[in-house]
């Protein structure tokens, strides 16, 4: 079964084989992977996720906490690897701090930043070496190195699609794992990839949105994605 953070990525292949259509989809999705990562650990028991406490009247813990409540290995490498990074920091730490600065070191390995044409990104290698996805060099401008990846497993696809497709468009609620995935697709505006009729998609938004909404933890982690990436443009900005 793939993870979240490769469903995620697995969504947003394009055609051109790079993960994002736009730059600020690739920085978005990068603060997305980071958050499907907590998301996969809270959902195997390994970290709680608190929401931001009020004491009289102010923000005690502005941006929550991330504790760890069972620091066993998941059996995942990338998972355990955030997971050990999250166990031994000095401090214990809310959603916010782990979405901004765990990226590029569980993502992208060995590298201090992420690139999503796919250079250095550990989901898109384990992809690779499933024989989910095709890496094939390539080169912008004919010197700089940038990757695509041609999905090869289209029905591996299709059935994400699928999953998510019934979620937007059904009564039935979906299970936590397909809730998960789509806060996270709705934060990397991908719904209109899965559901690319414009009277069907602002349905799909809504839907999207209530899905989210119903469950406390994953809210609250889909926001500070977007709370993560409101803060960068600032800073781009100022």
């Amino acid at each position: 079964m793939l993870t979240l953070p490769e469903e995620l990525i697995l969504l947003a292949i394009d055609e051109e084989g790079t993960v994002g259509r736009s730059s600020s989809t690739k920085e978005t999705i990068t603060y997305a992977l980071t958050a499907a990562i907590i998301m996969e650990l809270v959902m195997a028991g390994r970290l709680k996720v608190e929401r931001p406490v009020k004491k009289f009247l102010v923000l005690h813990i502005p941006h929550g906490k991330l504790t760890v409540i069972d620091p066993s290995p998941t059996g995942d490498e990338i998972l355990d690897d955030a997971l050990v990074r999250i166990r031994t920091h000095s401090k214990v730490k809310g959603p916010y701090y782990w979405i901004d600065k765990l990226g590029p070191v569980t993502v992208a390995k060995d590298s201090p930043t992420i690139d999503w044409s796919g250079k250095g990104s550990r989901f898109l290698a384990r992809l690779a070496s499933q024989g989910i996805v095709y890496k094939k060099e390539h080169k912008t401008l004919g010197i700089i190195s940038s990757p695509r990846y041609r999905i090869m497993d289209q029905e591996a696809r299709r059935q994400v699609e699928e999953r998510l497709r019934q979620a937007l468009t059904l009564a039935v609620p979906p299970d936590r794992r397909t809730a998960a995935l789509v806060a996270l697709a709705s934060d990397c505006r991908l719904l209109s990839e899965i559901i690319p009729e414009k009277a069907q998609l602002r349905q799909a938004r809504e839907a999207a949105g209530r899905i989210q909404k119903s469950d406390d933890e994953i809210d609250f982690l889909a926001g500070e994605v977007m709370k993560v990436r409101a803060a960068k443009d600032t800073t781009v900005y100022m």
